[in-house]
C-alpha cells in the first residue's frame, strides 16, 4: 500500500482521537484490572477505514504512555490492539460487523487481563470478566454507533 498525505493524515487524527479519549477519563478508569477506555469506541474503524488499524495501535502507545504497568502496558497492550485492529481490518472481507467485534473483546479481554491481573495482583478470570464485559460496552455500545456513523457519513465523502 502506498502512503499518502490522506492516508497519514487519517492515521494521525484516529491515534490523536484515541489518546484524547483514553485521557478524558480519569486515569482509575483507562488502567486497571476494572477499567473503561471510552476510546475502545473506536475499535471497529479499520472495518471500514485501513488507517485506522495503525491509527488505533498509534494511540494506544501514546495512551499507554500515562499507565501504571509501565512498559509492558505499552508493549503488550500495543500489540495486542494492533492485531486486534489488523483483524477486525481483515474480517470486514465477510461482511459480518458482529465478527468483525470479536480480536478487540477477546484480546483485550483475554490477553491484557494476563498482565494487569499478575500486577495488580487480582485474579485473572475476575480480571478477564471485567475487562470483557467492559470492552463488549464499549464495542456494542459506542463502536457499533461510531462505526455506522463513518460508513454512512464519512467513507462515502473519502471515496
Amino acid at each position: 500500500m502506498r502512503m499518502n498525505s490522506r492516508y497519514i493524515t487519517k492515521v494521525g487524527l484516529i491515534a490523536a482521537l484515541y489518546a484524547v479519549l483514553t485521557y478524558i477519563l480519569p486515569s482509575g478508569l483507562s488502567y486497571g484490572p476494572v477499567q473503561f477506555r471510552l476510546s475502545e469506541g473506536l475499535v471497529l474503524l479499520p472495518y471500514a477505514e485501513p488507517a485506522a488499524v495503525l491509527g488505533l495501535a498509534i494511540g494506544c502507545i501514546i495512551s499507554n504512555l500515562a499507565s501504571p504497568f509501565g512498559i509492558i502496558d505499552i508493549i503488550a497492550g500495543s500489540a495486542a490492539t494492533l492485531i486486534a485492529a489488523y483483524l477486525t481490518h481483515i474480517l470486514r472481507k465477510t461482511g459480518k460487523v458482529y465478527l468483525a467485534a470479536l480480536p478487540p473483546i477477546v484480546l483485550n479481554g483475554l490477553g491484557v487481563s494476563l498482565y494487569v491481573s499478575y500486577f495488580s495482583r487480582t485474579p485473572y478470570w475476575i480480571t478477564a470478566g471485567y475487562i470483557t464485559l467492559s470492552e463488549c460496552i464499549a464495542v456494542f455500545g459506542v463502536a457499533m454507533p461510531v462505526l455506522a456513523v463513518y460508513m454512512k457519513y464519512v467513507k462515502p465523502r473519502l471515496a
